[in-house]
């Protein structure tokens, strides 16, 4: 039988290993998107854990060999769109950050954490006769109907819709290769406002111009 300092160890050498948790009601992404971010900016994460006293992360991001210049102020985004987007993800942060991208573009939101509850809202949203404009899934739902289910059902509802795939996971097949599992597009968390915004523009153009009924 492994001792506690040992357990305590391959804790911290799996720490950033996505879905490992060791909290019961915990599914462990929050560090896995952390490493996520870093390793995109070309940094690197790292802990360090005393048992009963703390824990330390250190992050490192690549110094600027440039000179230090003031930083010109950056215009705020003006919306660019309007209409309802279906979120579905079953990380409420996630959901939460969405809402407040998607609003400062123009759009307003309807938020599911699973498959089901996703086609629930599109179906009360089709009786009482609002319009969708488009659906970002989360692939991977634990314990629930994730994005390549969900999108099957989708479609034989809305056919036309654009609905783009969501994943921290690169290597996932429905990121690399969106149409072939019935996707519009698809879009790699973490993303920025401005990589949301040109996947939002390049699909719906004509959309927002004249959306798409159920």
């Amino acid at each position: 039988m492994p001792t506690a300092a040992a357990a305590y160890r391959g804790t911290c050498s799996t720490i950033f290993d996505p879905f490992f948790t060791t909290k019961p009601m915990g599914n462990g992404l929050g560090l896995t998107t952390c490493y996520s971010i870093m390793q995109k900016h070309d940094g690197a994460i790292e802990v360090e854990s005393d048992p009963g006293k703390g824990t330390t992360f250190h992050l490192y991001l690549p110094a600027s060999h440039g000179e230090l210049t003031e930083a010109a102020a950056v215009p705020r985004m003006p919306p660019q769109g309007c209409g309802r987007v279906l979120i579905m993800d079953d990380e409420p942060f996630m959901r939460e950050i969405l809402d407040h991208m998607l609003a400062a573009l123009g759009y307003s939101c309807l938020t599911a954490q699973d498959g089901d509850e996703a086609l629930r809202l599109q179906a009360a949203a089709m009786e009482k006769g609002e319009t969708i404009v488009a659906a970002i899934l989360d692939l991977t739902i634990p314990g629930g109907k994730g994005g390549v289910k969900t999108v099957v059902a989708l479609r034989s509802r809305m056919p036309e819709l654009p609905i783009f795939a969501a994943s921290g996971f690169s290597e996932d097949p429905a990121i690399a290769n969106p149409d072939a599992f019935g996707f519009s597009d698809s879009i790699r968390k973490p993303f920025t406002m401005k990589e949301l915004a040109a996947l939002l523009t390049k699909h719906l153009r004509s959309t927002t111009e004249q959306p798409v009924t159920p």
